[in-house]
C-alpha cells in the first residue's frame, strides 16, 4: 500500500506511524473515492494526528491513477479475505478448545502466559499429564530441559539427574 501510495508521490507513510490505523485508512478510503484536496483529506485526521496536519499538507499532495486506486483496492480486498479466514481459524479454536477452558484458564494464572500460549500448551502436551512420570519427563519432552548434563565427556540426561524441586 505504502509503494503504491508512494508512486503516486504521496508520502502519508512518513507521517503516520500505522498506514493501516484510522486516520490513516479514512484518508486512503477517502483518495480511493476521488477526493484530491489535501484540506479535505487533513479533516479526516484526529486526536494524536492533529499536530501533525503541516506535514500531512505536505506529504500529501500526490496523483493516483487509476491503476493505482484499481490496485490499492486488491490489496485492501486481500487483506479483508485474510482477515476473515484468521477470523474463521479462531472460532474453530474456540469450539476445539471448549472442552479444556478450566485448564486454558488456570494455565493463564502463570505469568506471562496468555490464552494464544495457553491454548498452545494444551495442543502440544494435552491435560493428561500422567504420561509423564515426573516434571522432568515433561520438560525433556517439550525440549525445555535446564542444564549441562556432560561432565568429562560423560552425558547423561536430564531424567538421570540428581532432581531439584520443580513446582508445576
Amino acid at each position: 500500500m505504502q509503494k503504491i501510495l508512494e508512486d503516486g508521490n504521496s508520502k502519508l507513510s512518513a507521517v503516520v506511524t500505522d498506514s493501516f490505523g484510522v486516520p490513516a485508512t479514512r484518508i486512503i478510503e477517502a483518495m480511493l473515492g476521488g477526493e484530491t484536496e489535501v484540506e479535505e483529506l487533513v479533516k479526516l485526521c484526529h486526536g494524536k494526528m492533529q499536530p501533525k496536519v503541516e506535514q500531512l499538507k505536505e506529504a500529501l499532495p500526490g496523483k493516483l491513477s487509476e491503476h493505482h486506486k484499481v490496485m490499492m483496492r486488491t490489496l485492501k480486498n486481500s487483506i479483508a479475505g485474510i482477515e476473515q479466514i484468521i477470523e474463521q481459524v479462531e472460532e474453530q479454536i474456540e469450539e476445539q478448545t471448549k472442552a479444556y477452558q478450566a485448564e486454558i484458564e488456570l494455565l493463564q494464572t502463570v505469568l506471562g502466559v496468555g490464552k494464544e500460549t495457553a491454548i498452545g500448551i494444551v495442543a502440544e502436551i494435552g491435560v493428561e499429564l500422567e504420561v509423564f512420570p515426573n516434571e522432568l519427563h515433561l520438560a525433556s519432552w517439550a525440549a525445555m530441559s535446564l542444564g549441562n548434563n556432560e561432565s568429562a565427556g560423560k552425558g547423561r540426561s536430564a531424567v538421570d539427574a540428581p532432581r531439584t524441586e520443580i513446582n508445576i
